[in-house]
């Protein structure tokens, strides 16, 4: 049994991924944002009583991410994986959005996720073993009008994780 953690898990790709680990017998922490609002992921994970651990993680929060780490860690002991799923997405023209909007994006989809990848990598080089997944886009390989600050960002996660396979 793995000790998996799961980004974005509230919704989408993130629930779908944490429940799917935790029906192969993984036992998985589903990071969201907030907890209270994870109604769907509870129900799942009460109706096929499944080994999920919802905690508390916002990509742009430092402190819930350390938290959230530092709650597995004296749980489990351990990270073996990491699904680097969080994300949020935005479209419209370049010259219409608003700067505060782009930094929200590059916050969340490059910065936040650079924030776990920081937390959590010491954690498997100790370890001597781990695996990490950064879901990407089809927008980090493919531009597409109206998304381009998207697709910066989902470029942005193409290059760190191009590089950080070679570290």
């Amino acid at each position: 049994m793995s000790i998996i953690l799961v980004t974005g898990a509230s919704t989408g790709i993130g629930q779908e991924s944490a429940l799917h680990m935790a029906r192969k017998g993984h036992r998985v922490y589903a990071g969201v944002r907030s907890p209270d609002t994870a109604v769907e992921l509870k129900d799942k994970i009460a109706a096929e009583e499944l080994p999920v651990d919802i905690v508390r993680l916002d990509l742009v929060d430092p402190d819930s991410i350390d938290s959230a780490v530092a709650t597995i860690m004296g749980e489990a002991g351990r990270i073996d994986a990491l699904v680097n799923n969080a994300g949020i997405g935005g479209g419209q023209a370049v010259e219409m959005t608003p700067l505060e909007e782009v930094r929200e994006i590059f916050e969340t989809n490059y910065f936040g996720n650079v924030s776990v990848l920081r937390a959590v990598t010491p954690i498997m080089r100790q370890q001597n073993a781990g695996r990490i997944v950064n879901v990407g886009s089809l927008a980090g390989k493919v531009v597409m009008g109206c998304h381009a600050h998207y697709s910066a960002s989902k470029w942005a996660m193409e290059g760190l994780s191009e590089a950080l396979a070679f570290e």
